[in-house]
């Protein structure tokens, strides 16, 4: 099985109060693609339960960042490449390509290469369960 870009996608993000989780992409009721993520401590993680991508962001990229679509964080003026925007978020929560291996400061982050492979594949609209382990 793969993944069928004309058909909608839900991302499942599994979160620990560690901030380390996954996410799991579900399609037509079986998961078609698995990944590692990274969020912050408890107290800054996005709220468990329903949401959806609310827009995807494309500002293009620049320097060491060209060829990449995403957005500038308005709180830390850092890149965020591939960036989901998260619609149950009051403060501007993303799903984005970054390092996984430090806390965020409250957004999802995944592997770069990952972000960019499946922002083409998510809609804006899209299904997101957050779910605390």
């Amino acid at each position: 099985r793969g993944i069928n870009a004309s058909k909608p996608i839900k991302l499942v993000v599994r979160l620990e109060a560690s901030g380390s989780g996954d996410i799991n992409l579900i399609q037509d009721g079986n998961c078609v693609g698995y990944f590692r993520c990274q969020s912050s401590q408890r107290s800054k993680q996005p709220h468990s339960g329903s949401c959806s991508i609310l827009k995807k962001w494309a500002q293009s990229g620049t320097g060491e960042n060209k060829g990449e679509k995403g957005k500038i964080s308005q709180k830390w003026g850092t890149w965020m490449p591939w960036a989901l925007e998260l619609k149950n978020s009051n403060t501007g929560c993303f799903i984005h390509g970054g390092d996984i291996t430090t806390q965020s400061d409250g957004c999802i982050r995944i592997g770069r290469g990952i972000a960019a492979y499946i922002y083409p594949l998510i809609q804006e609209g899209a299904q997101v369960e957050i779910v605390y382990e």
